[in-house]
């Protein structure tokens, strides 16, 4: 009998929506035994499924979760009961609906499972595979991740937008494009590729961009780390049509 394969699947940014999370495995066929499943941060805050993804995600046996601005903000107000209003204003009303219903729900107290505290705190702040690198954002360029503030390796937008506009410039000139760090692929979340128009992942000089909206409209995407082969799951939008995310 053939040996079978396990994989090492990458998911994008999820934002509460369980549904996208649900169908993005088993278009994948994610086998929770062998496969092992990383994820870019941004479980949190868009869409009132949080603790939904949070139940699914602590039964699998081999989850590497790394930490997102948004999950730092949960975990805040999990801790310490920190209600930032940019933090409401971006998923975070959802999250805590998630956790208490659909009502009024703004007091001090919320019951929020300690194996969900767990969970956060116990996140990475970025994973280093070999040559492979998987954080939330994005780091200075030029710079070895572990010369990063943690701050920058998870709020970091530049190296998203300076690889784009790197790739596009070898591309006119048919050139291959320099990479930008000392890594030979960077994967990451945070800004999402509605900004460049399109609900695919992006691929510019070394760098993988796969937030595909699924905290506004897009979608939520899981990819195969060494094949590329990428699944999608519907329009979120069409996932939760009397929800409005994150905007």
């Amino acid at each position: 009998m053939k040996k079978k394969l396990y994989r090492k699947l990458v998911i994008g940014d999820i934002h509460g929506a369980y549904k996208a999370l649900v169908q993005c495995l088993e278009r994948a066929n994610y086998d929770e035994d062998g496969d092992t499943l990383i994820i870019l941060g941004d479980v949190c805050d868009g869409w009132a499924h949080v603790k939904e993804c949070i139940d699914l995600l602590i039964t699998l046996p081999n989850v590497i979760y790394i930490i997102g601005n948004h999950d730092q903000w949960t975990l805040n107000w999990m801790n310490k009961g920190q209600k930032e209003n940019l933090w409401l204003g971006q998923g975070g009303t959802a999250t805590i609906q998630s956790y208490c219903g659909y009502g009024e729900c703004f007091g001090d107290w919320v019951d929020v499972p300690e194996e969900h505290k767990k969970f956060l705190r116990g996140a990475h702040l970025y994973l280093l595979d070999g040559e492979k690198l998987f954080l939330h954002g994005g780091i200075e360029l030029g710079t070895l991740v572990s010369e990063n503030k943690p701050c920058d390796i998870i709020w970091d937008r530049e190296l998203i937008k300076r690889a784009v506009q790197n790739q596009r410039i070898a591309n006119k000139q048919k050139l291959v494009p320099k990479n930008l760090t000392p890594y030979q692929e960077v994967f990451l979340g945070h800004t999402t590729t509605l900004i460049y128009g399109t609900t695919e992942p992006i691929h510019a000089c070394e760098v993988w961009d796969l937030d595909t909206g699924a905290g506004y409209r897009g979608k939520v995407t899981i990819m195969d780390v060494d094949t590329k082969e990428y699944w999608q799951s519907d329009f979120v939008k069409d996932l939760y049509p009397n929800e409005r995310g994150r905007k």
